[in-house]
């Protein structure tokens, strides 16, 4: 092993956490759904009023209309439907791709900036700039 590959060896034991450096991107997005309303009727309670006295005949007398029959009508009312979506999206990542630009047992990063913010505060950037930092609230 050569100097550079012993000084890798004993960071990644000393410190097994891989370092990442956090980003951010935005896209401008329009979302379509197609929704189905389905209209239901449930009936609510019913309530039965006596019109009049009821009339008590001695005996069987015949009924008047069909027997076991029902009695229908139609009811229509027109509606106004509130429907709550909620829109959101997954991301997922494709392959990874590497540039490889050099190796050197020198310390080539100490002059890579690397005071770039996080995610955090990329958002926070974002906030103050609108609703969603997009272009698109």
């Amino acid at each position: 092993m050569n100097i550079f590959e012993l000084t890798a060896a004993a960071a990644a034991v000393a410190d097994p956490t891989p370092q990442t450096c956090p980003a951010a991107g935005f896209q401008s997005v329009s979302v379509c759904v197609p929704v189905t309303v389905t209209p239901f009727a449930t009936p609510g309670a019913t309530v039965t009023t006596c019109c009049g006295d009821p009339i008590v005949n001695p005996g069987i007398t015949p009924c008047a209309g069909v027997k076991n029959g029902v009695c229908s009508f139609t009811v229509t009312q027109n509606l106004c439907v509130k429907v709550p979506v909620v829109f959101g999206a997954a991301a997922e990542v494709g392959d990874t791709f590497v540039d490889c630009k050099g190796a050197s047992a020198d310390d080539i990063c100490k002059n890579c900036g690397g005071d770039a913010p996080g995610i955090p505060a990329v958002l926070q950037r974002a906030a103050e700039m609108g609703a969603t930092g997009c272009g698109c609230g």
